[in-house]
């Protein structure tokens, strides 16, 4: 957000610790405290033609989630992710596409798991650490000395940790020393894909070699986000004998959908919706295990994945829309993103 600063520059110098009279780029930060919460804010400004603008970052504490059924994960799923973390060893992958989510699921599913009686690291860019998770040891890359990803692995394994934790694999050197190591411990990592079978390629392509891959994958995920419809001003109506026959969801007695309404209310700003889910898809099992040690192409690999028990995107939506926690109109946009994918 830009703002004119007329008047402003007092504030600005007191409050941030920088002045408008500077012509370069100039950060500064402050706290708002807003009903009882303190809230961090970052402000850049910087003159330019037209005058001196400001931007604010106003860093919202993550919101917090008491389980992986809470961000939206399904019941089996969730168990799934679960017995994966409770193995000595196993390499466990989530995936998202870019402001999708990857970020809270992968803490929450670190927070899974058992950091008590496991010694947890966490490697990461210097750059752009993740945030803090208790009982779990920061490593970083990057930094003055430059530091590369698999020298920083080797530092840590001298410590003799069982888990190991990447929140964003991109390093291909790193990507195959993490699959041997996943051999002998947990290693958790998080990738930026499509989806959970392009969350599979990705490591391929990183030079993950695919007999190991397949060895050591328990579950790899893909997710998008949702809109959860307005608890406190949604609208319930039995759908149409037709609309469940095409979505293939048998029809029952009672059987309601939520939609938002119109004009929303104070609760949700007006929306008709307040926060979101996660919608996952999960891929993992012995067939799904022989598909990438094969090196089948993506339409036969997702066979093999759904043979194991992957639902797309579109199935897991839909369980969703039946169980009142979004409506029918969210998962259809969320779909249209979702291009030759079926559900």
């Amino acid at each position: 957000i830009s703002l004119g600063l007329v008047g402003s520059e007092m504030c600005i110098r007191d409050r941030c610790g920088v002045s408008s009279k500077s012509g370069k780029l100039q950060g500064g930060s402050f706290v708002v405290t807003l009903q009882k919460r303190s809230i961090p804010c970052r402000v850049a400004v910087e003159k330019s033609d037209s005058g001196t603008r400001m931007r604010w970052e106003f860093q919202s504490p993550p919101q917090a989630f008491a389980s992986l059924e809470a961000l939206g994960f399904e019941e089996a799923d969730a168990a799934n992710v679960r017995r994966a973390l409770s193995l000595v060893n196993s390499l466990v992958v989530l995936s998202a596409p870019s402001r999708e989510g990857l970020t809270t699921t992968f803490a929450q599913v670190v927070l899974s798991a058992d950091r008590l009686l496991r010694d947890f690291v966490i490697l990461e860019d210097e750059s752009t650490p993740f945030r803090e998770i208790q009982n779990v040891k920061p490593f970083r890359w990057g930094g003055t000395d430059n530091r590369t990803p698999v020298a920083v692995l080797e530092q840590v394994l001298v410590g003799y940790p069982t888990a190991i934790v990447v929140p964003n694999l991109n390093d291909g050197q790193l990507a195959i020393e993490l699959v041997k190591q996943a051999g002998e411990m947990l290693v958790i990592v998080g990738v930026q894909a499509d989806d959970a079978v392009a969350a599979v390629e990705k490591l391929l392509a990183l030079g993950m070699p695919k007999q190991d891959l397949a060895k050591t994958l328990q579950v790899v995920t893909g997710q998008r986000l949702i809109r959860r419809v307005c608890p406190k001003c949604s609208e319930d109506y039995p759908p149409a004998a037709e609309i469940l026959a095409r979505l293939k969801v048998p029809a029952r007695e009672g059987l309601t959908f939520k939609r938002a309404a119109a004009g929303g209310c104070p609760a949700c700003s007006g929306t008709g919706y307040l926060g979101r889910a996660a919608i996952v898809e999960l891929a993992g099992g012995p067939t799904t295990s022989k598909a990438i040690a094969a090196g089948v192409d993506r339409a036969t690999f997702v066979k093999a994945a759904q043979r194991d028990g992957m639902r797309r995107f579109g199935a897991s939506g839909l369980a969703m829309v039946v169980a009142g926690v979004t409506t029918l109109e969210e998962l259809q946009r969320i779909l249209k993103k979702e291009k030759g994918q079926p559900g």
